[in-house]
C-alpha cells in the first residue's frame, strides 16, 4: 500500500466525517440524527488523525460538549467525553471532582469491563493532571485491586476486554497474546475471540494490542490490510465488515489500523 493511497483515504474520510458534523457543534451518526458524545469523539478523532482538526472546529465542538453534564454520563460515555476534551486541548474535570464519581461506580460495578473503563477514566485524568500535581494513584490502585479480585471469576475473555484491561493489567494481557493472535480469521479480520466472525472493532482491538507488544508479524499485517480495505465504502467511510455501512467509529478504527500498519512497515 502506497503513501499516496493512504493520503487519498484520509482526505475522503475527512469529507465523510464533515458530513456528520453539526452546524452548532458535535457529530451525529447521520445528517438527520442529533449529536452524541460518542459520535463527537469519533468525528474529532478522525479529523485529528487526518490532521484536519482546525481551531474553528475546536471552538464549535467545545461549545457542544459544554452543554453536557458529565456527572450524569455512564462511565462508557464519560470516557469518550474525556477523550474528546483531550483532542480539543481543553481542561478536564479535576481528579477531586471525579473521585466521588469513580467511587460510586466502582462500588456498583459487577463486570470487569466496567472496572477497566473506570481505570481508563482515571488514567486519562492522571495523564492530563500530572503537570498539576494531582495524580490519581490511590484510586487507580483501588480499581486495579478490584479488577484483580474479580479476574479469577471472569471466564468470558474477549479482545474488547483485553483492550480495556491493557492500561491496568498489561502483564495479564501479555499472557493472553496467543488468544489475540488466534482471534484473527483467514479473511484478515479479528473476531470477538477465536473462531468468531470478523468485525472492524475487534480488528482494531487486536491490532492495537499486538502493536503495543511489538508483535505485528508481516503475515498478520498484510492479511489485516486486506480485510480493512474490503470494508472501505464509496463514501470513504469504513463498515464493520465488507457488507457494512459506514459509521464514524468504524471509520476511525479503519484509519487507525491502516496508520499503525503503515507506520510499522516503515520501521
Amino acid at each position: 500500500m502506497s503513501f499516496n493511497f493512504i493520503e487519498q483515504i484520509k482526505r475522503g474520510a475527512v469529507r465523510f466525517a464533515k458530513k456528520k458534523e453539526k452546524e452548532d457543534g458535535g457529530f451525529g451518526a447521520t445528517t438527520l440524527l442529533p449529536p452524541t458524545v460518542e459520535d463527537t469523539y469519533f468525528g474529532l478523532a478522525i479529523l485529528d488523525l487526518c490532521q484536519a482538526l482546525d481551531k474553528n472546529s475546536k471552538v464549535k465542538h467545545l461549545s457542544y460538549l459544554a452543554t453536557i453534564s458529565w456527572q450524569d454520563l455512564l462511565p462508557e460515555t464519560l470516557l469518550y467525553y474525556l477523550k474528546a476534551l483531550s483532542l480539543l486541548d481543553e481542561t478536564m474535570p479535576n481528579s477531586k471532582e471525579l473521585e466521588g464519581y469513580l467511587d460510586k461506580f466502582m462500588i456498583k460495578s459487577t463486570s470487569l469491563k466496567r472496572l477497566a473503563i473506570l481505570f481508563n477514566i482515571a488514567q486519562t485524568l492522571d495523564t492530563a493532571e500530572q503537570s498539576n500535581g494531582f495524580p490519581l494513584k490511590e484510586i487507580k490502585e483501588r480499581i486495579k485491586q478490584e479488577i484483580l479480585r474479580m479476574l479469577p471469576k471472569e471466564e468470558k475473555i474477549s479482545l474488547k476486554l483485553l483492550f480495556y484491561l491493557l492500561p491496568a493489567l498489561p502483564e495479564f494481557v501479555e499472557k493472553n497474546l496467543n488468544f489475540v493472535i488466534a482471534s484473527q480469521n483467514p479473511d484478515g479480520g479479528f473476531g470477538f475471540k477465536p473462531r468468531t466472525t470478523s468485525f472492524m472493532e475487534n480488528t482494531y482491538y487486536g491490532i492495537n494490542i499486538l502493536y503495543y507488544y511489538n508483535r505485528l508479524e508481516k503475515e498478520v499485517s498484510e492479511k489485516t490490510i486486506s480485510f480493512v480495505i474490503s470494508c472501505l465504502n464509496g463514501d470513504f467511510g469504513f463498515g464493520r465488515n465488507s457488507q457494512g455501512i459506514s459509521f464514524l467509529n468504524t471509520t476511525f478504527y479503519g484509519l487507525n489500523i491502516l496508520s499503525l500498519l503503515f507506520e510499522d512497515r516503515k520501521t
